[in-house]
């Protein structure tokens, strides 16, 4: 039986300690705010997760968008992230993908994102540092962002 991506996204998010409002789960942690948003693609039955950190000093949210955060990716860019992301995030060829390869795939990717990603993102100073130090990932800086760490963009 086939299972949703929103039910293994949610399993997942859930496990590594995320709550879940609407489409977005959050973790908070002193200084910033981890986001994870899971983006409907507007050409098919497809999915993407955005991966993204709040910075409090910039302003209060208790649960900020995605595209609100001050740090952006998608996770398919993580270094890390399987190859097959794409594809199991991808509800309309189901039947390309085995149902545990599928959970197992987006499994990894979450795993990874928390492991790879936004372990290095839980102080001001880590983001100021990532942002500074510039992975080869496709990466949204805010201006404020930007302009606080006395970084150009």
């Amino acid at each position: 039986m086939e299972i949703p991506v929103k039910e293994i996204v949610n399993d997942e998010l859930t496990k590594l300690g995320f709550k879940k409002r609407g489409l977005n789960w959050y973790k908070h942690y002193k200084e910033v705010i981890h986001v994870v948003a899971l983006q409907k693609s507007a050409w098919g039955n497809s999915y993407y997760i955005n991966l993204a950190v709040w910075v409090n000093e910039l302003g209060s949210s208790e649960q900020p968008k995605c595209r609100e955060c001050h740090l952006q990716v998608r996770l398919a860019s993580v270094d890390g992230s399987p190859n097959e992301i794409d594809a199991a995030f991808n509800e309309e060829d189901y039947w390309k993908m085995d149902a545990e390869q599928r959970r197992d795939i987006i499994k990894l990717a979450l795993c990874n994102a928390e492991f790879a990603f936004f372990e290095e993102l839980k102080l001001f100073e880590q983001v100021k540092q990532f942002v500074k130090n510039r992975p080869r990932i496709n990466l949204a800086v805010t201006k404020s962002l930007a302009e606080l760490i006395g970084n150009e963009l």
